[in-house]
């Protein structure tokens, strides 16, 4: 903006049109008051069409209308940085929703194969039970009547010694854990 001096303006010129000066004001005053683009357009528009005989009053007018539009300029900048600003957080809080959702699918993917490896190990700790205790229909029968008849030689050949208890023993033992981990497991979730 260049400074305005009394030698491109002489003092003769006397400045009659006091209604374009008042109307100047007016908008400097609404400049200053308002960072609203919208607003600010309209300002432009307005020191734009103020017309006066007055070269001084119609520099004047051109240099309002020069200062709303930078003004304008500068707001809808600022209007879009925030626009900007807000998309940004609005992606960075998405972004943060689908990790989340990936770390927790990734726990439970994890947590299931935990299961399954334990569901798996109870299985087959189970067979090898199963095959240590022979089952109770080979040591009692029932006859054609319906009358249960027990299997004397099935019994004593099925009388467990110390060591084949302790060891069926363990073996429950071991599918107590297994399930107590199941069990621990399923409480997390």
């Amino acid at each position: 903006m260049s400074k305005i001096t009394n030698k491109e303006y002489p003092q003769k010129e006397k400045i009659t049109d006091h209604q374009a000066l008042n109307d100047i004001k007016a908008i400097l005053a609404q400049i200053t008051a308002t960072n609203n683009p919208a607003e600010l357009s309209r300002l432009v528009s307005t020191a734009r069409n103020i017309k006066s005989d007055s070269s001084f009053v119609s520099d004047i007018a051109k240099k309002v209308e020069a200062i709303a539009l930078k003004k304008q300029e500068l707001a809808e900048s600022q209007l879009n940085s925030n626009i900007t600003q807000k998309e940004l957080e609005q992606l960075e809080k998405q972004r943060e929703r689908a990790e989340a959702i990936i770390q927790y699918k990734m726990e439970a993917a994890r947590q299931i194969q935990e299961l399954n490896a334990i569901h798996d190990r109870f299985k087959s700790k189970l067979e090898e039970y199963k095959k240590l205790s022979p089952p109770i229909e080979t040591m009692v029968k029932i006859n054609e009547k319906g009358e249960e008849i027990i299997d004397e030689q099935a019994i004593n050949k099925n009388i467990l010694t110390k060591e084949e208890i302790e060891e069926r023993r363990q073996k429950f033992a071991e599918l107590q854990e297994k399930q107590e981990e199941v069990n621990i497991i399923l409480k997390k979730n």
